[in-house]
């Protein structure tokens, strides 16, 4: 009998292992797995809480054994078998008419101050800290009133945008104004049910831009083929970025995805993105954020700084980077009638 007692504490390793594989292969494709994930942080305090009394105990055979478990769980969960969404989907129809943009941009020589937020309303702290910020452009996902979307785009100091979303309007907010490609300033696409996918070129300078791509993917149960619509949304993703050739590419995700999220990151790392952004902002109601909703990857053109979390917007906390080319780019020298840059 003790023999099998035995047994069956080395049994937590396989058993948390096999859980966490499972966990990390099918999440972001069930609304139920994608929950679990979610919750995953709580799980961790639950053991951590079981793991003391087992060593007051004196149980040091059982707590190595879900100590094991435990560590090999968090490997499979973050290193999971969850392959990279195919281009099965058409990438957005927009892309073969910016491509030949794309592809003429020079690199900015300036450093680009990026804000991203996802909101559910305006709240009073918005505007200030959005001003205070001094981002270069901002995306705010999210409804937001006549009044609180002039402040914030005065504070910004440049143009603003609203583009349509299937479930709620995104704002885009330029320092200084967006460039047309054509006769066009902003493309849009819906590629699956409450995700969207828009384009807009930002001057980072009055001769340079960049292109920046916005998505929005729709809330685990926002839709009743929630699994599919995530996966189509996510392969059209893969589709535009590579469609797009651009090595000055960066592209914001709000989506209400948990921590791993090895689905939507292996996709977007396939198209040689690279992570630029994903602090922990949700949810803002507890001391300890949790989760990344909102994220910024860029294309190789980029480094990114530390990013910055921002309070004051309900549910999320704004997520503040700062973009810097890669390669140095020299300055024309000023002229005798030129402004002080």
């Amino acid at each position: 009998m003790r023999e099998l007692y035995y047994l069956l504490r080395l049994a937590l390793v396989p058993a948390f292992a096999l859980v966490g594989a499972a966990a990390g292969y099918y999440a972001e494709a069930t609304v139920l797995s994608s929950g679990l994930l979610l919750a995953e942080p709580v799980y961790w305090v639950g053991m951590v809480w079981i793991g003391w009394a087992l060593f007051r105990a004196r149980r040091y055979a059982t707590l190595m054994g879900m100590g094991l478990g435990m560590m090999t769980a968090v490997v499979a969960i973050h290193i999971p078998a969850a392959p990279a969404e195919p281009e099965g989907i058409d990438p957005a129809p927009f892309v073969r008419e910016v491509r030949a943009c794309t592809r003429g941009l020079a690199l900015p020589a300036e450093h680009v101050r990026l804000l991203q937020w996802t909101v559910t309303g305006d709240t009073a702290e918005l505007a200030h800290t959005v001003t205070d910020a001094h981002p270069d452009v901002a995306v705010i996902y999210g409804p937001l009133s006549e009044s609180m979307r002039e402040a914030v785009a005065a504070g910004v100091g440049g143009e603003a945008l609203s583009i349509p979303g299937q479930d709620a309007p995104i704002h885009v907010f330029a320092a200084q104004v967006f460039n047309k490609c054509g006769n066009n300033d902003q493309w849009r696409d819906r590629p699956a049910n409450g995700a969207d996918v828009a384009l807009v070129f930002v001057a980072a300078s009055p001769t340079t831009a960049f292109p920046l791509l916005i998505t929005r993917l729709p809330d685990p149960g926002a839709t009743p083929d929630w699994g599919e619509a995530t996966a189509g949304a996510r392969s059209a993703l893969r589709a535009t970025i590579d469609g797009m050739e651009s090595s000055l590419l960066v592209t914001t995700v709000s989506a209400m995805a948990p921590l791993a999220a090895p689905r939507l990151t292996r996709t977007l790392l396939a198209t040689g993105l690279i992570p630029v952004a994903r602090p922990l902002n949700w949810p803002t109601w507890s001391p300890l954020r949790l989760h990344a909703f909102d994220q910024v990857w860029a294309a190789k053109g980029w480094i990114g700084g530390t990013p910055e979390a921002l309070s004051g917007g309900g549910s999320r906390d704004g997520v503040l980077v700062e973009l810097a080319p890669r390669w140095p780019v020299a300055l024309p020298a000023p002229g005798d009638d030129d402004p002080v840059r």
